[in-house]
């Protein structure tokens, strides 16, 4: 059961990280514009 948990968290967190570097990347652009 632990497992399961930390493997949701993890990709929780995964799925965040991506989310964010997305979010910079298209950031960023507009930002040097």
């Amino acid at each position: 059961m632990n497992n399961l948990r930390r493997n949701v968290l993890k990709g929780a967190g995964a799925t965040t990280a991506v989310s964010v570097a997305v979010m910079a990347g298209l950031l960023k652009p507009g930002m040097a514009l």
